[in-house]
């Protein structure tokens, strides 16, 4: 007995019959494959057959039943063969199938001609079947000659395209060799691969890999096979680094076979529902009505798939942000600003979500929530959500309950999320939110000249890769954006430090940088305003315990400001520091700096566009705005000099002449505006914002937002 497959692979691909069952009390939703085994002996016409039945989710042969064509044959069957794989779902598949043989005979008539296909071929000794029955493979086709132009259509001789970069397919039976080269693709040594790199190989080895790589999709009975097979065909399609030749043939070719896929009855609907996507893909939508009259129960499919999903995804920072991503309430590019339509809909998907992953549903419950509460909307969708968190009664729900209970800003929902923990702890369930990755390392730049910083935390995975936790805490906002990059920390540390070759960092620890987060939160607290409601997506990599929410007053210690002596002279010489990166944009930018300078500068142009700045006029400026931000200065330079201090520059001269003038400052050892750091800093506030005012900018926050991509 051999499988009928093996003998004639396209065919069987074409025309293995599948059975879908639908809440099926014994098989509930899944697909069975019927696969065919024949007899091969050439003097035996035995007129009967094997059929394996396998389980499309995992490849488990689950029953083998015995069947005869010849309806007088004394044990004709269907019955399940004592000699073979069996199963405790074996009597209900043998139901199926028997009803299956007893109703439809066009699935009779395919049988016996594959049964004939079979005998005639072992009949005749030079069929290449007896070769696959004897194990043997086929010999390899004959490439191209060298000097010939390339069969992938690329333009280029064949040494110097597919004969110099990619092997020739090994086996004259195409289907065989694609089948070898998409169970390499699953090969953990193309992991860290980019896929594009082995789909234009297979493109480039295959003429038709198009359409061969749609029929695996469509037909082939390994899991496995249809799924790489559908990450080569969709990269292949959509990757913009593939040659276009290649792509527009791998389209081109994989377009009608999707198309008759979908037309096809016996392809499963779990199948269909992976093969439309494809199809458009490839430029050949087809309509909403073609799409759904494809399926035999597309309702049924589509929730069953959707369930399925939902159910297989993990409750971690990434799969969350992608979700809410594709919801359109958070983006790697810029801030979000999301409509009460989107949030709703963001409030039905996690809701969703919680019927088949409950821990999944918890965090985006919560999360949207928060984003609703960040951005004023759809505030009592927010409680709604948090009152079916708390009905999940989940360790993931309430962790999420008491974080958002501590979280600055939030007022009513606040409130009703320390009430809800309340509840949930009275009840004995204990909060976890677990995050897979271990801490590896951070680091932290001092502040700008708006009061920002760059706080990084990086966290080993399991898989060998780097998360880098992105958060910008700012002096006067809080925190002012988080993101976070997945997998390619590594690389984004490399890269941002060797293009900002002037910043300065510092190392911290975690407890150093959760201190530094809750400082930012306390920002929040003051201003009863809400952190980002995204933060709580990336709030466990922080750890479990509770984050400070205190202003934190930085230490000084490491420079001895206690033994320095006070006199006027400590400020000798600061004017050099206005030429160092921590320092030199700590000029004045506020919105009265850009009023005083439209209101007294007038008239006063000079050739370039900005307003002339003459001594009195410096003067006036100094005494009227700058004296004003007096506090903001000194604490961004106690910032800036504690960092230093981190990286253990303290004994640095610009940092040591850089304390010595804070002290002078702080403790007003001579008027603020004769410091000569005071007086260039000064200088270089309007020059910059008369330039700015000249060009229209009514704050410094137009012009950086005019200024940015």
């Amino acid at each position: 007995m051999f499988p009928f497959g093996a003998m004639f692979r396209e065919v069987a691909e074409r025309e293995t019959r599948v059975l879908t069952t639908s809440n099926h009390p014994r098989l509930g939703s899944e697909s069975y494959a019927l696969v065919e085994v024949y007899c091969t002996e050439p003097d035996c016409d035995c007129r009967r057959l094997l059929i394996n039945v396998v389980r499309d989710s995992d490849m488990e042969h689950v029953a083998t039943v015995s069947w005869a064509f010849d309806p007088k044959a004394p044990d004709r069957g269907p019955f399940l063969d004592p000699l073979n794989p069996q199963s405790d779902l074996s009597p209900a598949l043998l139901d199926l199938v028997g009803r299956l043989l007893a109703s439809d005979r066009a699935y009779v008539d395919r049988l016996e001609r594959h049964y004939r296909m079979v005998k005639e071929s072992v009949a005749d000794p030079d069929h290449d079947v007896h070769r696959i029955l004897r194990g043997e493979r086929n010999a390899g086709s004959r490439p191209p000659s060298r000097n010939a132009p390339c069969r992938c259509g690329s333009g280029k001789k064949y040494k110097r395209c597919c004969g110099g970069t990619a092997t020739a397919a090994p086996s004259a039976d195409p289907v065989m060799a694609l089948r070898t080269r998409i169970a390499e693709f699953g090969q953990p040594k193309y992991a860290d691969r980019p896929p594009g790199e082995f789909a234009e190989r297979v493109a480039r080895e295959f003429p038709d890999a198009g359409a061969m790589l749609a029929r695996v999709m469509a037909y082939e009975l390994d899991g496995l096979l249809r799924r790489n097979a559908q990450t080569l065909l969709f990269v292949a399609c959509q990757e913009a680094g593939i040659a276009p030749p290649l792509r527009d043939k791998v389209v081109h070719t994989a377009a009608p076979v999707l198309r008759a896929a979908m037309k096809d009855p016996t392809v499963p609907d779990d199948r269909k529902f992976h093969l439309g996507p494809l199809l458009e893909a490839c430029g050949a939508k087809l309509t909403r009505k073609e799409y759904q009259e494809s399926f035999r129960d597309f309702d049924g499919t589509a929730d069953r798939m959707n369930a399925e999903h939902l159910g297989q995804m993990s409750a971690d920072p990434e799969t969350l942000e992608a979700a809410l991503e594709a919801a359109g309430l958070v983006s790697t590019d810029c801030p979000a600003r999301p409509s009460k339509r989107r949030l709703g809909k963001a409030f039905i998907l996690a809701g969703t979500a919680t019927e088949h992953n409950p821990d999944m549903g918890a965090m985006l419950l919560s999360t949207v929530a928060a984003i609703a509460v960040e951005h004023g909307k759809a505030l009592d969708e927010a409680e709604a959500a948090l009152l079916l968190t708390r009905r999940l009664a989940n360790a993931r729900g309430a962790w999420a309950l008491e974080e958002l209970g501590r979280w600055p800003g939030l007022d009513r929902l606040g409130k009703k999320a320390r009430t809800l923990a309340d509840e949930l702890r009275a009840e004995g369930v204990q909060s976890h939110a677990p995050y897979s990755g271990t801490f590896s390392h951070a680091w932290a730049t001092g502040v700008d000249g708006v009061g920002s910083r760059n706080l990084f935390v990086f966290f080993r995975t399991p898989s060998g890769t780097m998360d880098a936790l992105v958060l910008m805490p700012n002096d006067d906002v809080g925190l002012k954006d988080v993101w976070c990059a997945f997998d390619s920390g590594a690389d984004m540390e490399k890269d941002y430090l060797g293009q900002h070759d002037e910043i300065r960092t510092a190392p911290v620890s975690l407890e150093l940088a959760c201190e530094l987060v809750g400082d930012a939160l306390s920002t929040h607290d003051g201003r009863g305003v809400p952190p980002p409601g995204r933060f709580l997506l990336y709030r466990p990599m922080l750890g479990p315990k509770p984050l400070p929410i205190r202003k934190r007053a930085p230490n000084l210690g490491a420079y001895a400001l206690e033994i320095l002596p006070r006199s006027p002279q400590l400020v000798d010489r600061s004017e050099s520091l206005a030429d160092s990166p921590l320092w030199r944009e700590h000029w004045c930018a506020t919105d009265e700096a850009y009023d005083f300078v439209r209101r007294n500068a007038r008239g006063k142009r000079h050739r370039a566009g900005a307003t002339w700045i003459g001594e009195r006029f410096l003067e006036l400026f100094l005494n009227a705005v700058v004296v004003r931000d007096r506090e903001r200065l000194l604490r961004r330079m106690a910032v800036n000099l504690e960092t230093e201090s981190w990286a253990g520059r303290a004994g640095e001269l610009q940092n040591r002449l850089a304390a010595r003038t804070y002290v002078a400052i702080s403790e007003q050892l001579l008027p603020f505006d004769r410091i000569p750091l005071v007086r260039v800093l000064g200088r270089r506030a309007l020059d910059n914002v008369s330039a700015n005012v000249a060009m229209g900018f009514r704050s410094q926050r137009e012009a950086n937002e005019a200024a940015m991509p």
